[in-house]
């Protein structure tokens, strides 16, 4: 009787054990397919994430460089319509210094160039240009973050993960401990505690194979980070383009300045000109005058023509006074 209540005993227990490894493997198999639900999940978030900013990071640029590409365009339209003022002021000026010793008729003309050329001119004003704003740092700033969020989250997971399977460890470890004082009272539990260390080992392998994936979602993670790289390096790519398209047009702008800086200077040039052709227009009205006073008339035949053509190309009171000594 006392024989068969230890062998009862001993049965009850070891179904109890097989009971509790059984749970420990549904706990395992559950622990697994969260895990892998989780990860997946966060990759899935990750990528799409990444890709989403990315695509819009990639957008902007474009917009940008067609942006760029216009302003390059409107540039180059001034500038070809700056260099044709510009043609236009060197001819009109190598006219002005043709007729220069006509100065009643220059007089005139220089009267009608300066109504009809002076007023046409319009200030050129350089085009402002601004450099664009660089956001896709700040892009890749939170690209980074939420890397390191998924980082962190995945080792939290992890070591929660190892701590449960410490616990399990350690809950079988008291299991064959207790098979193992059992076994000394009766040899019989030997088999089942033999049982009981396979799945064990059954539960380690599981263990590993877990572990493997972990390692498996990491490198898939890591791959996910190289792409992300290529993305950054593709949009630095970007910039230096548009660096090099922001040097382009500064030169343009630079060149602009300079055309307007001379057309500047032809307009100058042709308002002295003007000036002094006016001045020159008025000093021979008045030498006109002088003569007249002096009772010459174009009319009289002791006039000679050579003396006249001297009166008007003199601008001093004393090649005038000389003119009148040769008309006595």
């Amino acid at each position: 009787m006392f024989i068969e209540q230890k062998i009862l005993r001993y049965s009850n227990n070891e179904q109890k054990y097989q009971l509790e490894i059984e749970q420990l493997h549904k706990d395992l198999r559950d622990m697994e397919t969260r895990y892998k639900s989780q990860l997946t999940a966060q990759e899935n978030q990750i990528i799409q994430q990444c890709q989403q900013e990315l695509d819009e990071a990639v957008l902007e640029k474009n917009v940008e460089i067609a942006n760029q590409n216009k302003k390059i365009m409107e540039l180059q339209t001034e500038i070809a319509t700056l260099n044709q003022y510009l043609e236009e002021s060197q001819e009109e000026a190598r006219g002005l210094q043709i007729q220069l010793h006509q100065v009643t008729v220059f007089s005139q003309h220089i009267q009608i160039i300066t109504e009809d050329l002076l007023p046409g001119f319009s200030s050129v004003r350089s085009p402002e240009f601004k450099l664009p704003a660089d956001q896709v740092q700040n892009q890749l700033n939170q690209l980074q973050k939420i890397v390191k969020a998924f980082k962190q989250t995945f080792k939290e997971s992890k070591s929660e993960f190892a701590r449960e399977i410490a616990e399990l460890k350690s809950s079988a470890q008291l299991k064959l401990t207790e098979f193992y004082q059992l076994q000394a009272e009766n040899t019989s539990l030997k088999a089942s505690l033999n049982e009981m260390t396979t799945n064990y080992k059954n539960v380690y392998a599981q263990a590993q194979k877990l572990k493997q994936i972990s390692e498996e979602q990491l490198q898939i993670l890591e791959t996910t980070q190289t792409q992300c790289k290529n993305q950054r390096d593709q949009i630095k790519k970007q910039e230096q383009n548009i660096n090099h398209q922001n040097k382009i047009v500064l030169e343009l702008e630079q060149q602009i300045n300079e055309q307007a800086e001379l057309r500047r200077k032809y307009e100058d040039k042709i308002y002295k000109t003007t000036e002094e052709n006016t001045k020159l227009y008025k000093r021979v009205e008045q030498m006109q005058q002088s003569i007249l006073k002096l009772g010459i008339y174009p009319q009289d035949e002791k006039v000679d023509q050579q003396f006249i053509n001297e009166l008007m190309q003199s601008g001093t009171q004393a090649e005038e006074e000389t003119v009148r000594n040769k008309i006595k």
